[in-house]
């Protein structure tokens, strides 16, 4: 499991994704993802995958509250509003 960062890796874009905390929920919605300086690190609960249409059907196109932020459906992951 990861959180998917649209782009190349850092540590420093993956903190602001979460706020600053040092991880937070993966974009699989059910496991747990931490920054590290080489990568993520997450829980492996064995969970569905992330399929972006079952997303906006379940959310729709805007944004919805979740893990203390905001969220949104993408094409690459559920994005955390910065």
């Amino acid at each position: 499991m990861t959180r998917r960062v649209c782009g190349a890796y850092s540590e420093a874009a993956c903190r602001r994704l979460y706020r600053g905390a040092p991880g937070g929920l993966c974009d699989d919605g059910c496991n747990r993802c931490f920054c590290t300086a080489h990568g993520l690190a997450s829980t492996e609960m064995a969970c569905l995958p992330y399929d972006h249409r079952d997303c906006l059907a379940r959310h729709g196109e805007g944004l919805w509250d979740c893990e203390g932020g905001r969220c949104a459906c993408t094409g690459c992951g559920v994005g955390f509003e910065i």
